[in-house]
C-alpha cells in the first residue's frame, strides 16, 4: 500500500453547534514513487445526514509524509435539533479509493 495513516484519524471535538468548524488532522505517509491524492470521508452515516469536508483532497509527496487538515462545518437534517453522529471517518487514496486508513466517528451535535 502506498498511502497509510500515521496518526489517528479523530475529529477535534466530540460535541458542537450546528455551523462549528470541526477540523481532523492526520499525519500520512506516501511509500510510493509518485505524489499521491488522499481524501476524508464519512461512511455509514444516519439517513438525511452529509459530511462534506475541505479541502475535498489534498496531495502527498513521493516517498514522504506530511500532517494533513481537514474541515467539516457542523450541520444537522431539518427535523433534528440534534443527533449523534456515528459512523467511520475514512481516509482514501482520492483515485483509486484505496483505503488509507479509518476510524470511529461519534460526533454530538446540536441547534
Amino acid at each position: 500500500m502506498a498511502l497509510r495513516a500515521t496518526s489517528d484519524i479523530a475529529f477535534d471535538r466530540t460535541s458542537a453547534r450546528v455551523g462549528d468548524v470541526l477540523t481532523v488532522r492526520v499525519k500520512v505517509e506516501n511509500t510510493g514513487s509518485v505524489e499521491e491524492s488522499v481524501a476524508l470521508a464519512a461512511d455509514g452515516l444516519p439517513d438525511g445526514v452529509l459530511m462534506a469536508f475541505e479541502p475535498a483532497s489534498a496531495a502527498v509527496p513521493k516517498k514522504g509524509r506530511k500532517a494533513l487538515v481537514f474541515a467539516w462545518r457542523a450541520a444537522l437534517p431539518a427535523d433534528k435539533d440534534a443527533l449523534t453522529i456515528r459512523g467511520r471517518l475514512v481516509l482514501r487514496n482520492a483515485v483509486t479509493g484505496q483505503e488509507a486508513g479509518a476510524a470511529q466517528l461519534d460526533v454530538y451535535v446540536s441547534r
